[in-house]
């Protein structure tokens, strides 16, 4: 399952193919996928990694992109007192950031609806009793974030992404309504 969280990040920064194969086959995808395919998928998402780290190999730019819904997720972690595994962090955080790149209208309600019932059909349920300026304030410590700025990575597109510095954090607060 932690895994999977990986692998949807690869489909919703970089590959769209890859998020609509999952989508259209999400009922036969986890637990029980074919070892060859999540073999044929893992080495697609490893051949993402190698080619963003190509084109920022030390980690000056671009290659934040692969934080995607890390940023919130390790937020939550955080503040979870790390009682979720990374992988769910995960998870939840690319929720929050869909929803966040919903509220800039980088995406549309029906790519965000796409992907949240994505992210769903892995079991994922909504947290309760969460206070989002806590989570807030553990996202100014993310390793993206600089001089009390929030750097943010959204979705462009299903497939696309890129980072926002100093995103708005009343945005951010919009995007964590969905936890």
């Amino acid at each position: 399952l932690n895994g999977f969280a990986e692998i949807i990040k690869y489909a919703l920064i970089l590959d769209k193919e890859l998020f609509e194969y999952i989508e259209k086959n999400k009922k036969n995808m986890y637990p029980q996928i074919n070892k060859d395919k999540l073999k044929e998928i893992i080495i697609n998402c490893i051949i993402h990694k190698i080619d963003v780290v190509q084109l920022d190999e030390k980690d000056l730019g671009y290659r934040k992109i692969l934080n995607f819904g890390h940023t919130a997720g390790h937020a939550l972690e955080s503040y979870l007192n790390f009682q979720i595994s990374h992988g769910i962090g995960v998870f939840y955080g690319m929720k929050v950031a869909a929803k966040t790149s919903l509220e800039l209208n980088n995406i549309n309600k029906k790519q965000y609806t796409r992907i949240a019932n994505l992210i769903d059909s892995f079991n994922i349920k909504p947290l309760k009793k969460i206070n989002i300026n806590k989570i807030l304030n553990f996202m100014y410590y993310d390793k993206k974030s600089s001089n009390n700025k929030i750097n943010y990575i959204i979705l462009n597109d299903i497939g696309s992404s890129k980072i926002v510095n100093n995103i708005n954090v009343e945005i951010i607060k919009k995007g964590l309504s969905v936890l």
